[in-house]
């Protein structure tokens, strides 16, 4: 398992690195943006990290190492999760990374609130889980080429999701002690979507032929 997440290691550093660049941008914007806590620069530079276990699967595909990989001494299940563990761990970095900026952004704007950063930290964890959750079923079903109509669905929601962030929590907000009660929901319902993405994603990748 550690020398797969070794390899996407070195493949996401190579090919991936227009996340970076991305990351970078948004945060930059969002120090500037006039709200305090502008979702849509919060929520975007996540969901795309939650992409890029299908772009390294996609490399993989391409390069003939998914084929390769069935003369390995690694099962498809562990070959799966791997892409899922490499997801999440992008993304927490992600989060981590934006939260920090926020975090020092709106301490020094004087309007910082700790249950209100952490409730939304964590809404967009369970939001960001979305994305390659949807995506990676299909292409473990289908492969990269098949599923890349699931791929551009997936994308469209991106784009939907960042910009119905906003209204969509800052109406959860106005509910009093919203913030308090909402938080561990959120967090139960991104644990079962990613839970239920990977257990059909195993199912698929060990029927399918390679």
């Amino acid at each position: 398992m550690k020398a797969l997440l070794l390899k996407d290691w070195y493949m996401a550093i190579k090919y991936c690195r227009v996340y970076l660049l991305l990351a970078v941008l948004f945060m930059t914007i969002s120090v500037f943006s006039e709200s305090s806590m502008d979702m849509f620069y919060i929520i975007y530079p996540c969901l795309l990290c939650g992409m890029i276990p299908v772009n390294l699967l996609s490399y993989d595909e391409r390069s003939g190492w998914i084929k390769y990989s069935a003369a390995l001494p690694y099962t498809k299940v562990q070959i799966v999760t791997s892409k899922y563990i490499f997801g999440i761990l992008c993304q927490l970095v992600m989060l981590i990374a934006t939260g920090i900026v926020q975090a020092v952004k709106t301490a020094v704007a004087g309007v910082f609130d700790p249950i209100e950063f952490l409730f939304i930290m964590f809404t967009v964890l369970m939001v960001s889980a979305l994305s390659g959750s949807m995506a990676l079923p299909f292409v473990f079903r289908y492969g990269t080429e098949k599923g890349r109509m699931a791929y551009l669905i997936t994308v469209g929601v991106i784009c939907a999701v960042s910009m119905a962030g906003n209204s969509i929590i800052a109406k959860i907000m106005l509910i009093p002690s919203g913030t308090a009660l909402m938080s561990p929901v959120f967090i139960i319902i991104g644990v079962l979507i990613y839970f239920v993405s990977w257990k059909l994603s195993c199912t698929f990748f060990k029927n399918r032929e390679l």
